[in-house]
């Protein structure tokens, strides 16, 4: 931010009704280049609270990054509840999203198959090491991540977005 400078104007000479933030996204154009993040799911209270984001983001018209979809590894459940909310908002550019824990440990065709639930547009593979390595019952193997994401890029059929969570990307 020290590199930004916004420079007042006080006579800017145009009709801001003109200016437009809309932008597009894997082929379809969104209200701006803002979306919901990847934020909860799989307990109780996470159906309601993904409800308002969704109906939200369809008026909005943003993007929404679901939260993690791990439970529906092991879970056929878990799916009912994206299910529900892509019937009530059918026209939501969601966003499926899974662990890079899982990313190594799931063949592609598991992934592949929790996208397809959602009918998500992408999927985001959050990056989670940290996390993982404090928890009592995280992930500690994380032995051919890269490869591991590849396939999953290779093998998913739509675009694959990474993000960190919590602890930034080192220089690799």
């Amino acid at each position: 931010m020290d590199e930004i400078t916004l420079r007042h104007e006080a006579f800017p000479d145009l009709n801001f009704s003109d200016i437009s933030i809309a932008s597009e996204l894997f082929g379809r154009e969104v209200a701006s280049p803002m979306f919901v993040s990847s934020m909860t799911a799989g307990h109780a209270g996470s159906v309601d609270l993904n409800l308002t984001m969704a109906r939200v983001s369809e008026k909005r018209n943003w993007p929404m990054g679901v939260g993690s979809q791990r439970k529906q590894l092991n879970d056929a459940a878990a799916a009912l509840e994206w299910k529900s909310i892509r019937k009530q908002c059918p026209s939501v550019q969601f966003l499926g999203n899974i662990g890079l824990a899982q990313v190594i440990e799931t063949p592609v065709d598991e992934i592949r198959r929790l996208v397809d639930s959602l009918e998500a547009e992408a999927l985001f593979v959050h990056l989670n090491p940290l996390q993982e390595a404090v928890q009592m019952e995280g992930d500690r193997d994380w032995r051919g991540v890269l490869d591991a994401l590849g396939e999953c890029a290779a093998g998913c059929n739509l675009p694959v977005l990474v993000k960190e969570v919590g602890g930034g990307l080192g220089e690799q």
